[in-house]
């Protein structure tokens, strides 16, 4: 009988395992991190500062933009303590976390690009009532929904991970600790968290095609109403301005004496 011990921690292998390389990712990583944080700072900071910008279409790009901040803290500074110590390894709990965090920001910003979408389509479809439509009240709504949505989804998933049982392989083919990759480590019945996974996606998989085909529909079946309707809105003015130009002369006529 084989004596299965307990795994209570994951070996991340990274990007490379040469040393030399692994120097050069880090200083190119932490240049883009820290590029990352100074212009996504730069940007909420600049939105919040300009009334001007003070719009829905700003409001959103703000909290995309400390999204993206919160991608990079949750992954990258694992990544690059990686890149310089010889022990590459994370805690089991430290990966459910590191996976908990990065699932509420990938399906936060996906409700917050839809909700940006929708910000475009009513901008774009219904210009006189956009300022009525898209009211302050409304996109703060939008954006606690999507806030919401994320951990409700990423908290369901990983509390199922977390009735998960690991023995014997612990090696994880990646930087970055992402709910998939606990699957094949695991050594009880991983197909109901497998099938939630891909319940969640493929409702947001139709959230962003049916956001497509909104914005589509609109954008051509604008152009379409332009093009159909435009020789006859231009010979309809013409013969306007033809009798508009012609009323006078002829109410003219008729005053003058015989």
């Amino acid at each position: 009988m084989t004596n299965l011990s307990i795994t209570d921690e994951f070996v991340l292998l990274g990007l490379s395992s040469d040393p030399e390389i692994q120097t050069m990712l880090f200083v190119l990583f932490l240049g883009i991190y820290l590029l990352t944080l100074i212009g996504n700072l730069t940007m909420i900071l600049l939105i919040r500062a300009d009334s001007h910008l003070h719009m829905p279409m700003y409001f959103f790009l703000g909290h995309l933009s400390f999204l993206d901040i919160c991608y990079s803290l949750v992954t990258v500074p694992k990544m690059l303590q990686n890149f310089l110590s010889q022990k590459k390894t994370i805690s089991v709990w430290g990966c459910i976390t590191q996976s908990f965090f990065f699932m509420i920001s990938g399906v936060t910003e996906s409700c917050l690009l839809s909700a940006t979408a929708y910000d475009r389509y009513a901008a774009m479809c219904h210009p006189l009532l956009y300022t009525v439509v898209m009211n302050r009240p409304l996109c703060t709504a939008m954006v606690g929904t999507a806030w919401l949505m994320g951990f409700l989804n990423s908290l369901v998933n990983n509390l199922c991970v977390q009735n998960l049982q690991f023995y014997g392989p612990n090696i994880i083919s990646h930087f970055s600790c992402e709910l998939p990759s606990h699957f094949p480590l695991s050594c009880s019945d991983t197909t109901p968290n497998t099938m939630l996974l891909a319940s969640f996606k493929n409702q947001e998989a139709k959230a962003a095609l049916q956001r497509m085909l909104r914005q589509q529909i609109c954008v051509s079946g604008n152009s379409d109403v332009k093009i159909i309707h435009e020789p006859k809105y231009l010979y309809e003015n013409s013969i306007f301005q033809i009798r508009s130009f012609s009323t006078p002369d002829k109410h003219k006529n008729q005053e003058q004496p015989r």
